[in-house]
């Protein structure tokens, strides 16, 4: 048929405006025009994970991390909540690792599937209430400072959000990881929260 080019490019699903779809479109030059087709890539699927009641350890070091073990991906928003025995504002600090934490104790939660067409998911939240051996440091990724209120107060104060929608996090292989730290404080009663959204692209 002649030379051949293709591209895969975002496209917006009008049932939904936060779902970005790739559609691969194919161009054919045979000598006389161009015909061109194109398709939905459903190589993509939005995951959901949630952990509540995680009770943080003192001397917190990473208290949740994420990670993927089957697929490459995107973490593209994290949303973080809590209460301790004292209202106050605490500096949450959003490490990359190149490894993995070891130790520790923790419960891991599988993300579900929220759109898409996976029925699988590989993307794990590991939520620690001992601290663990973190993995190796790769960098901080942000910091930014987390209001509690105390369980009795009736009020929550707007949870902490990380959002990377615009510029998401790209997670390649198992043994990398993203941790949510306290560096190393010791907040008395501190229990959180916490959601997280992935994005499977292959």
């Amino acid at each position: 048929m002649g030379n051949r080019a293709s591209i895969i490019y975002g496209r917006t699903d009008g049932a939904d405006a936060g779902v970005n779809l790739p559609v691969k479109v194919e161009a054919y030059g045979d000598g006389t025009g161009v015909v061109v087709t194109s398709e939905l890539v459903t190589t993509d699927t939005t995951l959901s994970v949630c952990g509540g009641s995680v009770t943080v350890a003192a001397a917190a070091t990473d208290v949740v991390t994420f990670s993927v073990d089957s697929f490459t991906g995107y973490l593209r928003r994290i949303i973080v909540s809590g209460t301790a025995t004292a209202a106050g504002a605490h500096t949450v600090l959003l490490k990359a690792r190149s490894t993995e934490a070891t130790g520790g104790t923790s419960t891991s939660v599988d993300a579900k599937v929220i759109q898409g067409a996976f029925a699988a998911s590989g993307a794990l939240m590991f939520l620690y209430t001992a601290n663990p051996t973190v993995g190796t440091d790769a960098g901080t990724l942000a910091q930014q400072f987390l209001q509690v209120s105390t369980s009795a107060a009736g009020v929550t104060p707007a949870p902490l959000v990380f959002d990377f929608r615009d510029s998401p996090i790209l997670l390649t292989e198992a043994g990398q990881e993203v941790a949510i730290n306290l560096n190393g404080a010791t907040i008395a009663g501190l229990v959180l929260n916490v959601w997280a959204e992935f994005e499977r692209i292959g």
